[in-house]
């Protein structure tokens, strides 16, 4: 009786620890939602945890993850530390796409932002969003501007 006490209790004692080594370990599944990828995305980026964002980012995404990281990392870690939270998330899904449409509170302040997810191997992953415009280092915009200023310049002189 006792030696069959002892083995029920190895055997319990043996998956406990292999229960906790199977949280510890991090053997979550992947989100399945577009909705779940992006707040597990901005969780780990609000708290700079880059190897983890790039796990739900597409290969451009990681690409601009690799070249902000360095200079996020070079500031203060209290001022680059943030709780996002997410008041609406609206995603729409067409095929291998998802935008999702955000409404989001950090520090008291309400926002929109739109995340672009891309259907990669069965897993939504976010996808670096489309360039935007350099003002300082655009042609058509800086001639614009100098021929807004002229015209101006023209008024009050005439």
């Amino acid at each position: 009786m006792k030696q069959k006490l002892l083995i029920l209790c190895y055997f319990c004692a043996f998956l406990l620890c292999s229960c906790e080594e199977d949280s510890a370990s991090g053997s979550e599944a992947y989100p399945d939602t577009p909705e779940a990828v992006v707040r597990i995305y901005q969780a780990h980026l609000d708290k700079n945890e880059f190897e983890q964002v790039k796990m739900y980012s597409t290969a451009k995404e990681q690409a601009r993850i690799d070249e902000i990281a360095p200079i996020i990392l070079e500031e203060v870690s209290d001022s680059t530390i943030f709780t996002t939270t997410f008041i609406r998330i609206d995603c729409k899904k067409a095929q291998r796409q998802a935008i999702c449409d955000c409404v989001i509170e950090n520090f008291d302040e309400q926002y929109e932002d739109t995340f672009v997810l891309a259907l990669e191997n069965g897993q939504w992953k976010v996808d670096a969003a489309e360039e935007e415009i350099d003002y300082d280092h655009n042609e058509e915009i800086e001639s614009f501007i100098e021929d807004e200023l002229m015209r101006e310049e023209l008024k009050e002189d005439g």
